[in-house]
């Protein structure tokens, strides 16, 4: 069984405007993942705001819809508690823009490893500031930058999850919560234009890209 958590439960205080309802190209910007997995044949669960619920899965009868949190841990904590079994992959809305083939190679490491995360390199040159003046510069070569989706064996985050709800503790993202309690995440390379839309600026760039990739 492969289950996908899609978390669109931000109510976009940094973008103006809840970005995973924004057009894209002729659809929204939740439409993208969410056709993406039904095509490749995943159970979806969709978490979002609690005004939302009804709206969502109306547009998407064929998928899970959750209400969601401010945070994202506890978001993806309601998706998880309908999950019994299998493998599962949590993925940001607001990365629209998918490669089924590097979505295929990791889940193969999920199944292998029982986590993985796509990542990408660090090519810019890493610097540690404090009070407005550059401390040291960070050594880039076994720097990456986490994407989504990140994809675990769904019984063993779960236990961790309730390990951290019963330590008080909220971790940013599930590989960092894995890593607490379970083991390492492996690493699947990702690609530059899984970017993940946080300004109106990368909404226009996602336009670009997809335009470029379906054109």
């Amino acid at each position: 069984m492969k289950t996908v958590i899609i978390t669109a439960a931000g109510s976009g205080s940094r973008f103006g405007s809840k970005k995973q309802f924004e057009k894209l190209n002729k659809k929204l910007v939740i439409d993208y993942s969410v056709e993406f997995f039904k095509d490749l044949g995943f159970d979806i669960i969709i978490t979002v705001p609690k005004e939302d619920v009804d709206f969502v899965q109306e547009r998407f009868s064929f998928a899970k819809v959750v209400e969601g949190s401010i945070e994202r841990f506890f978001s993806v904590y309601n998706g998880l508690k309908l999950i019994s079994g299998g493998i599962v992959l949590i993925h940001d809305a607001a990365r629209p823009i998918l490669d089924k083939e590097k979505i295929l190679e990791l889940l193969d490491k999920v199944y292998e490893k029982k986590s993985a995360i796509l990542a990408i390199k660090c090519t810019d040159t890493l610097k540690f500031a404090q009070g407005g003046h550059i401390k040291f510069t960070i050594k880039r070569d076994n720097i990456f930058c986490a994407q989504t989706p990140q994809g675990f064996n769904a019984r063993l985050l779960k236990i961790a999850y309730k390990k951290a709800l019963n330590d008080n503790l909220i971790f940013t993202d599930e590989a960092s919560l894995w890593e607490h309690y379970i083991s390492s995440v492996a690493v699947v390379e990702g690609y530059r234009y899984n970017i993940k839309i946080t300004t109106k600026e990368d909404l226009k760039l996602a336009s670009c890209i997809l335009n470029d990739i379906v054109l």
